[in-house]
């Protein structure tokens, strides 16, 4: 007996859109989408075990950039980085009041509605990679962040 068939739009991975309060949504070039890690632990008994979940961890996010002229990306992310910790000073900012973010990945169809979120709540930078600058290349500079978070939802 044959299946029929039935046609769909799939998401495709290129039509997304990455909304960091303060960053300039068209700079991403990439950005990973939540990861989940639900642990585990084993209960030994006798000569067998028994498997049940450990603590959930919601794993890192690893971002690209585009740094064009302007709007730079560089001077966005450091201006977050500076609620984060000021060099100058040494002073930390405090993590709910000032650089956790709540930020959202939406996929978009072909119109370029958000057809699917997800909602990341907790946010800051764990990391940041500035890029190298290079005589003998023709690439766009780029920088990479790797994003740290509480937990996300899909919406």
């Amino acid at each position: 007996m044959a299946v029929p068939f039935s046609p769909f739009e799939p998401k495709v991975s290129f039509r997304y859109a990455l909304l960091i309060d303060g960053i300039t949504a068209f700079t991403c070039k990439a950005a990973g989408m939540p990861d989940l890690d639900q642990g585990e632990i084993v209960i030994d008994y006798k000569n067998v075990e028994f498997k049940v979940k450990g603590k959930s961890r919601w794993q890192n996010i690893d971002v690209t950039l585009y740094d064009p002229v302007e709007p730079s990306a560089a001077r966005e992310v450091h201006t977050w980085i500076e609620e984060h910790h000021n060099s100058e000073t040494g002073i930390d900012g405090y993590a709910f009041q000032q650089y956790k973010k709540d930020i959202s990945i939406q996929a978009l169809d072909p119109a370029l509605v958000p057809v699917e979120t997800w909602d990341i709540y907790g946010a800051y930078i764990q990391n940041s990679n500035w890029g190298d600058m290079d005589w003998s290349s023709e690439e766009a500079k780029e920088l990479s962040l790797t994003i740290n978070y509480d937990y996300a939802v899909l919406r």
